[in-house]
């Protein structure tokens, strides 16, 4: 929830969306894996790749 918390102070989002962010954002760190993050929403997709995700789809929804 503190990942979550900063996220959405730091890229201006939503609760969910936030928590939704936090979480890969921790999956990517735990394997080292890249994590590619899904999603329609603006917000969302706009913040991704300041927290280091790939994201999908390519072109902003």
């Amino acid at each position: 929830m503190a990942r979550a918390d900063t996220l959405a102070w730091e890229h201006g989002l939503r609760g969910y969306d936030a928590v939704h962010l936090a979480s890969a954002v921790i999956w990517r760190e735990a394997p080292g894996e890249s994590v590619t993050l899904a999603t329609f929403d603006k917000q969302l997709w706009e913040a991704a790749p300041k927290a280091g995700l790939a994201i999908w789809p390519e072109t902003p929804p």
